[in-house]
């Protein structure tokens, strides 16, 4: 993968969207990893858009098929963290309040969260 600038995004840690969680909070979690990877290991009642491809390749059409609610808040997660961040981007764009899960799966991993 060739080193490309990413978009700056908001951004939410492990720690924070663990909170957020434990409070109920009900953001939905926009996982992009391959099919494979979430059905290994997940954030529970993610939904899995496997993009990372289209994203890199910078398609704006990337997440043409993921709908959200009007009003709902997504948090994008891959495996790092770099991925979502595009993801996020390309959400915002279309008025979707996005957030990107800082450092992605291993972050949530280091956290020691179930």
């Amino acid at each position: 993968m060739t080193h490309q600038t990413l978009p700056t995004v908001p951004t939410i840690s492990a720690d924070e969207l663990r909170a957020e969680l434990e409070r109920g909070g009900s953001p939905i979690i926009l996982d992009l990893r391959s099919p494979a990877a979430w059905a290994e290991w997940t954030i529970p009642g993610s939904v899995n858009v496997h993009a990372h491809d289209p994203l890199w390749a910078r398609d704006p059409d990337a997440l043409a098929d993921f709908h959200a609610a009007p009003g709902a808040r997504v948090v994008a997660v891959c495996g790092g963290g770099r991925t979502s961040r595009l993801a996020a981007a390309q959400l915002l764009s279309r008025g979707v309040e996005a957030l990107s899960l800082d450092g992605g799966m291993r972050a949530w991993s280091l956290a020691r969260i179930p």
